[in-house]
């Protein structure tokens, strides 16, 4: 079995970096490589990770931060091994994961990237439900599936696929892709796009990782101050192009009216409120956002009743075996 690089990019977070470390050394895998990429903590992150060198990880601490995603390409130039498994400083991988996954994409040369599905836990590691579990588990057209993922995410407002924690990608699959490091939440899923231009994906049924759930998460501040919305916005733009994507900014311009409607009753979201409601209008009209907001509930209500028979989800190409 080939080896894998499991690289960790971090920033401030001394309360979760060791359980992250210690979950990548754990695997029962030969030849792993372990990274951690500090990106200039100064919360005692960086001192925390000192005792990880005697047991063989790879410790680099960037002389500034080069901000979320660029640290994600840091990690991508140090990792060396065929396969590669980004792990957030505050998640933790499941145990036996990677030799599982390695398994699947070995049996499978044609994959690009592996997801698997994903579990929420709090701080202090309780159980908080599962996520990635919407598309059935198979094999998919790498080079649709951009079109797949947004026409998807539009009408339901979900990301389908994991988090990077829970993903794993064949290296040479990735060659001259980067991370967006403008991009502050959808980077991810960017990135997954320009892999996947390069061979099939993969969705396993199996759980990869667990992804905690804090008041400290990159995405907090995006989601509310309307960041987040403007990324995917230009998301369509970039995989679809203006054209084909301008029949999707309804559906996304009734989820910016939704967000608007929920926020509004509470006091400290009341300017995330007011943010999204802008955002509606320079979507679309007010009839089509409308539209789109009734469409939000009824698709994920048929998602509930239909699972992964309900519309827009794509079907896989063959059996993942």
């Amino acid at each position: 079995m080939s080896s894998c690089s499991v690289a960790i990019p971090v920033h401030n977070q001394r309360a979760f970096i060791a359980r992250a470390v210690r979950s990548a050394l754990e695997q029962d895998l030969p030849g792993l490589e372990v990274i951690v990429v500090d990106n200039h903590s100064d919360d005692g992150t960086w001192e925390a990770l000192q005792p990880f060198a005697a047991q063989g990880v790879k410790l680099h601490r960037n002389p500034s931060n080069v901000g979320l995603f660029g640290n994600f390409n840091r990690c991508l130039e140090l990792a060396a091994a065929p396969y590669l498994r980004f792990l957030s400083g505050d998640d933790v991988l499941e145990p036996g994961c990677l030799r599982s996954e390695l398994a699947l994409m070995e049996r499978h040369p044609g994959l690009a990237m592996l997801s698997t599905r994903g579990g929420f836990v709090s701080a202090d590691g309780a159980p908080l439900g599962r996520f990635a579990t919407e598309f059935p588990s198979g094999i998919y057209d790498g080079a649709r599936f951009a079109g797949d993922w947004l026409n998807y995410y539009a009408r339901y407002r979900s990301n389908p696929l994991n988090y990077p924690s829970g993903v794993l990608f064949r290296r040479a699959a990735i060659g001259a892709a980067r991370f967006d490091p403008g991009w502050r939440t959808t980077g991810d899923i960017d990135f997954y796009f320009k892999v996947l231009r390069q061979g099939e994906l993969g969705i396993a049924t199996s759980t990869g990782c667990r992804v905690t759930r804090h008041a400290g998460q990159a995405h907090v501040g995006p989601n509310l101050d309307g960041t987040a919305m403007r990324e995917h916005i230009a998301l369509l733009e970039r995989h679809l192009g203006a054209g084909r994507g301008a029949g999707l900014r309804k559906y996304l311009a009734g989820t910016c009216l939704a967000l608007a409607l929920r926020r509004c009753l509470h006091p400290a979201t009341r300017s995330s409120a007011a943010i999204h409601w802008r955002l509606a209008r320079e979507l679309a009209p007010l009839f089509a956002a409308l539209f789109g907001l009734l469409s939000l509930v009824a698709y994920r209500a048929s998602r509930t009743v239909l699972g992964g028979a309900a519309p827009y989800v794509p079907r896989p190409l063959r059996p993942l075996g």
